[in-house]
């Protein structure tokens, strides 16, 4: 989905806070069980607190930390989607 330049007054209308889901078991294969040869790899760099926290939250749901990241990700992205849709469905009234 591609963000238009007249959608960019909608950062000030993203709540606070985003709900995610209970995290489940991933279904889809990683590693050798994957179909693809090869994995893209991602990288991004993380404050040191941030990292702790992060694997603090992750050992205490019982996940790795890229599974944790992973699965943040995901949920809070949809999230964002759904604020979006609402927000243009309300600027059309």
């Amino acid at each position: 989905m591609t963000v238009a330049a007249t959608d960019i007054d909608f950062l000030p209308h993203v709540k606070e806070t985003v709900t995610i889901v209970r995290p489940m078991p991933s279904v889809v294969p990683r590693g050798r069980a994957s179909s693809r040869e090869v994995q893209p790899t991602r990288t991004f760099r993380l404050r040191s607190e941030v990292l702790e926290a992060m694997d603090e939250a992750a050992v205490l749901l019982g996940m790795s930390r890229s599974a944790f990241v992973s699965w943040c990700s995901y949920y809070v992205a949809q999230d964002i989607i759904r604020q979006h849709q609402e927000f243009l469905k309300r600027r059309q009234k």
